[in-house]
């Protein structure tokens, strides 16, 4: 028998606490240099920090949600499913395997076993992968752009939130709707490789 629960209730929450703990660190650090007081390398290395946990939290939900659905129909690995995210660019096309694939993984996965448990909307999935695309690929052109020339300028003061609340909610709701849809299904013996 396999074990496949999620505790979805600690990877909202830590996903959750993260992305706010990171908008409030940037929302202080923005405000203690408009104050023209100086701000600490060390306070400026809080957000990174904050980030870098986000990531490992996301990562290792999707590592779980795809490790749930390995019966050898599966069309990526648990790690190809997290680690391929961490490559710059083709991050952009893998997103849309890791969360959306799933989804459509998933639902063939409980037709295969017959389960009658509910489907994945995978439409929700798509939408999902969308934003974070868009949001991923605005922030690099956002960042890059400066660099070559001083008079591109891509992010605005309120730019990056008109991004961030929508992946925020879509991603919320991708790892509920997971996580209970992992814990739903029943056990089985595990496939012999």
């Amino acid at each position: 028998m396999t074990n496949r629960r999620i505790s979805t209730t600690f990877f909202a929450i830590a996903y959750g606490v993260g992305i706010l703990a990171a908008w409030l660190a940037g929302n202080w650090i923005s405000q203690v240099a408009r104050q023209g007081e100086g701000v600490s390398s060390a306070l400026y290395l809080t957000i990174p920090l904050i980030q870098v946990f986000v990531l490992v939290v996301l990562l290792t939900f999707i590592y779980k949600t795809w490790k749930a659905i390995q019966d050898g129909h599966a069309s990526t690995s648990p790690a190809a499913a997290a680690w391929l995210l961490l490559i710059p660019i083709f991050h952009l096309y893998w997103i849309f395997r890791a969360t959306w694939g799933f989804a459509k993984d998933y639902n063939k996965f409980i037709e295969r076993h017959g389960f009658d448990v509910e489907r994945l909307p995978d439409g929700l999935y798509l939408i999902t992968s969308v934003i974070i695309c868009i949001k991923c690929a605005y922030l690099t052109l956002g960042t890059i752009l400066p660099l070559i020339s001083d008079k591109i300028a891509l992010l605005g003061p309120s730019s990056t939130y008109v991004l961030t609340i929508p992946a925020t909610v879509f991603i919320l709701i991708m790892i509920i709707k997971s996580g209970t849809a992992i814990n739903s299904l029943p056990e089985i013996e595990k496939v012999e490789e």
